[in-house]
């Protein structure tokens, strides 16, 4: 299952931007478009899994699965695809360009507003 290496790199990545602002991440957002060959259900459980051995204990991981999206290079229409027709649904051509839907990104990380726990900062403290 290639989930679980995914999921080793999106908690370094969670990690390094929690690190590099001295916060404690809550929520993390992950695009994953239908035709990326990852099983979101398989990637959560993945994360869910090595989160805690990653320091990243209550941590929320969302999916947000993305839809295929089509470009007809012959009448420029734009549509999702249902099922497996690739093929334009305004003219029928299959001169046909992918869009979307097959990215896997991290899309937001949420941040509490207190230092993270392996930070060696000090928090920004206003003096008036």
């Amino acid at each position: 299952m290639h989930e679980f290496d995914l999921a080793r790199s999106i908690l370094d990545i969670v990690n390094q931007e929690a690190s590099s602002r001295g916060l404690q991440p809550m929520a993390v957002e992950i695009t994953v478009g239908r035709m990326s060959d990852v099983v979101p259900e398989a990637l959560s459980f993945a994360l869910d899994t090595q989160a805690a051995e990653r320091g990243l204990v209550g941590v929320t991981f969302n999916m947000c699965p993305v839809p295929v999206t089509m470009l007809c290079r012959r009448c420029g229409h734009e549509y999702e695809v249902a099922d497996s027709d690739f093929t334009c649904s305004g003219c029928r051509s299959t001169d046909v360009e992918m869009i979307s839907g097959d990215e896997l990104e991290v899309a937001t990380i949420e941040f509490e507003d207190r230092p993270c726990e392996t930070s060696q900062e000090t928090p920004y403290e206003d003096t008036v």
